[in-house]
């Protein structure tokens, strides 16, 4: 089961030792790394907010090592033991896993968003320093089909009540996925290595603007961001024409009614033209406790240049297939989604 985390990202429960232990993890399919805070953590992040964290002493398949890492996620400098353990994800066992065992925790910049989850789980394709559980599923040959599918939590986001129907599936397709009607986009290297699940990307439109990009430019998908992240002016372009009339940190609200009157937003991406309209590029955020109804949209600058990040606002349009195999990403798109 795949649900909202931390407001603004996915997460799952894996579990991990002898015998099993439950902890909720942020999944990332852009981070390399597999971390979790220890139980034993008793620095200011691990302690402000409910921290679980993994207690390494009740496993009996835990293996420490002395060398010692130090990774900062989400303005959170995360360090300890390198350390080998069991772990279970979807399902799936996945023998001696390498991951960071974080014993202290701080902060590094203005904001942390440490919270909701004691961990994150990488599934980048390559790693840093050791590899991701996504490398070793691969080099192990656990699976039959390389692959792995998400199909995102649906509904409106709520604050106070995460959506909890999304799911990923290890080594097949979603349910009521056609292979033959989902779009197939190519796997192609990326320069940057936060970006590798990534295609190419050839032309960007929205109402009268557009613009095409060179043969190196590649569009990148992210699970644990909600905006699009587009070069140069294009964030002003769009944000101009939609007219939103807030700004609460990482969206741009508008009056829903809108929605039906705005241009679609069209990827020339793999070689396809992948197109979102309003109510698809815009989602609705919804808070009872503060009476709260408004659509948002979640459009960033990417400061590389060369490059478009899409986030969850666009991944949640689709139900997505990540192919190793066939170095390809494959999007069928959720039917509702596409409706006004």
């Amino acid at each position: 089961m795949m649900e909202d985390v931390a407001l603004i990202a996915y997460g799952l429960n894996i579990s991990i030792g002898t015998p099993p232990q439950s902890i909720k993890v942020l999944f990332d399919i852009s981070w390399p790394t597999f971390f979790l805070q220890s139980a034993f953590c008793q620095s200011n992040p691990c302690t402000v907010s409910p921290h679980t964290g993994f207690n390494s002493s009740e496993s009996s398949t835990y293996i420490p090592s002395t060398d010692y890492l130090y990774v900062v996620y989400d303005g959170v400098a995360f360090e300890g033991n390198v350390s080998l353990d069991t772990l279970n994800v979807a399902g799936l066992g996945i023998l001696s896993q390498v991951f960071l065992n974080a014993v202290d925790a701080h902060e590094v910049g203005w904001l942390d968003w440490y919270f909701d989850y004691d961990g994150v789980l990488g599934f980048a394709p390559n790693h840093v320093g050791f590899p991701s559980p996504w490398e070793n599923i691969v080099n192990a040959g656990l699976l039959d089909r390389n692959l792995f599918s998400i199909s995102p939590p649906t509904g409106n986001r709520n604050f106070e009540n995460p959506r909890v129907n999304g799911e990923l599936v290890l080594g097949g397709l979603p349910q009521d996925f056609f292979e033959e009607q989902s779009m197939r986009l190519p796997l192609v290297f990326s320069p940057y290595w936060w970006a590798q699940w990534a295609t190419t990307l050839q032309t960007l439109t929205f109402g009268n603007s557009s613009q095409e990009f060179s043969e190196s430019a590649v569009a990148y998908f992210s699970t644990s961001v909600p905006s699009i992240l587009l070069p140069g002016n294009w964030g002003k372009i769009i944000l101009d024409v939609i007219g939103p009339t807030n700004h609460t940190s990482f969206f741009d609200s508008f009056p829903c009614e809108k929605r039906e009157y705005l241009p679609d937003l069209t990827f020339g991406i793999g070689g396809r033209d992948v197109s979102l309209n309003a109510f698809q590029y815009a989602f609705e955020l919804t808070s009872s406790d503060k009476e709260l109804h408004e659509c948002v949209v979640a459009f960033e600058r990417n400061n590389e240049g060369n490059a478009v990040g899409l986030g969850w606002s666009f991944l949640e349009n689709f139900q997505a297939v990540f192919d190793w195999d066939e170095r390809a990403v494959l999007l069928a798109p959720i039917r509702n989604k596409t409706e006004s």
